[in-house]
């Protein structure tokens, strides 16, 4: 450390917690310094990480369960030996007194520097687990609201999560988490669920949401509106919006009103004005307000997402209800995403295509009528792509596929491959190309040879295409649960393999559930030719062992999945 704060402030920001951690037991001086850097962020109390924080305290635990248990003994340890303090300080013992004058406990020291909360709900379940009949406590509630007040006046809590009952009572347990929540939330999550009784008024709603800090960050809905007091919610129309400045992401999971108004949505929308992504997983009678609202309050909108993120068939969107979710409020879709619940349909296509020259992501998940050659004509015309992912979800994690000979993409007249605008932007391709002879194996589905040496020559042209990717990153050619395993590419330096030597930023190989024939000679050659490479996928084969064997003993840093 330099001892300059600023400049130390700048090098504690490029350190991960990790690495603060073993910078604290250096020396005193640096233990000083690094310790309030340390509790700034208690959000991997709700991650599956490990905790650093508590090299500060007598337990140090490896895994994230024995973190979480060892924080919660300590807040417990440290609300006990604080109510004693109280008590032998003649201040009584409710967590509600002033604090006593004796010698400070762990967290009256640290938690002035806790910037950053994790889900109370998370921090609620780790508590249950940890606190016994012995311990003596009055809740477990009230130990987070212990905690809540040992932190520094401007916390923020990561995220909440409200299920089915918006309005609590006041002596509920819960109200005063909530209370202290909701001005300070990174991310609300508010689930009703389709078992749930519809929302009687929607100013009930509103009133919780205006109640939410402007830097909210996230906002997450399932909502289901059947009717309300007009005149309430012309009178909330009429206020000025609070707008959640920092909010940049924006989920409607479930947006069905059965009002005739409908004035919910364009009230909740005039507040998102800074959103850039918005997911709508399904809409019932809401799709126009929507599409007017997002025109009309939401300028900086450039992605979106429609339908489910699983195979969801009682819940399929309507062909309508995407055609006008996609063509309505934007005209420079950078991000498109398709759910399993939508279809590609040709007024999709064409919506897509007037797109290609700002779109930057593309992701398909199970959407029917997604063809190879829709693929190929994406990559072919988007300059400014980054990522495509066209997945299948079926049956399990599997990836949609294209024919080889389309996914070459051959000139006829001049028998050399298409030129294709993404060559040069392309960071992530995840798809199956399948369609290839391997008469080197033995399979059911094993396509055979018109002639001698086909199959090499296929590969040698998709080689060939995939070689034209220059700052590829990402390539993920498999899949866990794969059918047509045996008609990819052998990724062997027989094959081609060595065509793609120039692909220098690739950092990982996916190739899982596909029969490759991968052998320490070319895991040898790609780390050679691959500098960058981090993560291989899908090496369970003949030989697996002693692939994996050769490259923890000459490149540790990389991880066979």
């Amino acid at each position: 450390m330099l001892g300059i704060p600023e400049l130390d402030e700048l090098i504690c920001l490029q350190l991960t917690l990790q690495d603060l951690a073993q910078c604290a037991r250096v020396s005193k001086k640096w233990h000083s310094i690094l310790i309030p850097h340390l509790w700034r962020d208690l959000s991997w109390l709700s991650s599956k990480d490990s905790c650093p924080v508590l090299c500060s305290c007598p337990v140090i635990c490896s895994c994230h369960e024995g973190s979480v248990r060892a924080f919660c003994t300590m807040l417990i340890g440290d609300f006990l030996s604080e109510r004693e303090r109280q008590k032998l300080s003649g201040h009584g013992n409710g967590i509600d007194q002033a604090l006593s004058p004796s010698p400070p406990s762990s967290l009256s020291v640290h938690g002035r520097w806790i910037r950053l909360l994790p889900d109370p709900d998370r921090l609620l379940f780790a508590l249950r687990e940890a606190v016994t009949e012995q311990d003596n406590v009055p809740t477990i509630e009230g130990l987070v609201i212990y905690l809540f007040r040992r932190c520094s006046p401007d916390v923020r809590v990561d995220s909440l999560r409200i299920f089915k009952n918006l309005n609590l009572e006041p002596d509920e347990p819960k109200k005063a988490i909530q209370d202290f929540s909701l001005p300070r939330l990174r991310r609300l999550d508010i689930r009703m669920d389709l078992y749930s009784p519809p929302l009687q008024k929607a100013s009930a709603l509103m009133s919780l949401l205006d109640r939410c800090s402007i830097t909210l960050e996230e906002l997450d809905l399932f909502v289901i509106i059947s009717r309300d007091n007009n005149e309430d919610l012309k009178n909330q129309m009429d206020q000025e919006p609070t707008v959640w400045k920092s909010l940049k992401e924006l989920t409607l999971r479930h947006c069905a009103d059965d009002t005739d108004t409908k004035l919910f949505w364009p009230w909740l929308l005039r507040r998102c004005s800074g959103v850039k992504q918005m997911r709508i997983e399904n809409c019932i009678g809401t799709q126009q307000i929507l599409v007017e609202g997002m025109l009309a309050h939401m300028p900086l909108l450039e992605g979106i997402t429609l339908g489910m993120t699983y195979n969801c068939n009682f819940r399929v969107m309507k062909d309508d209800t995407a055609i006008s979710l996609l063509s309505g409020p934007c005209k420079r879709w950078k991000r498109m995403t398709l759910g399993p619940s939508t279809r590609f349909m040709r007024p999709v296509r064409d919506i897509l295509a007037q797109h290609f020259p700002t779109l930057e992501a593309l992701e398909i998940e199970q959407s029917r009528g997604f063809l190879g050659d829709d693929l190929v004509q994406v990559l072919r015309s988007c300059n400014n792509l980054r990522t495509v992912a066209i997945t299948d979800r079926i049956n399990g994690w599997t990836t949609s596929w294209v024919d080889a000979s389309v996914f070459a993409d051959v000139d006829t007249c001049t028998d050399s491959l298409k030129p294709w605008k993404c060559e040069g932007s392309l960071k992530m391709l995840r798809t199956k190309v399948i369609g290839i002879p391997r008469p080197d194996l033995e399979h059911h589905d094993v396509i055979e040879e018109t002639h001698p040496g086909q199959g090499r020559e296929i590969q040698g042209r998709v080689y060939d295409r995939l070689a034209r990717m220059i700052n590829l990153e990402t390539l993920w050619l498999g899949c866990s649960h794969c059918s047509d395993k045996s008609q990819c590419l052998e990724m062997s330096l027989e094959s081609g393999l060595d065509k793609l030597s120039g692909l220098k930023r690739l950092k990982e190989l996916h190739v899982e559930g596909l029969i490759t024939r991968i052998g320490v000679k070319e895991v040898s050659w790609m780390t050679e030719h691959w500098p960058s490479l981090r993560t291989i996928d899908g090496l369970r084969r003949n030989g697996y062992e002693q692939v994996v064997r050769w490259l923890e003993e000459n490149h540790p840093e990389i991880t066979v999945v």
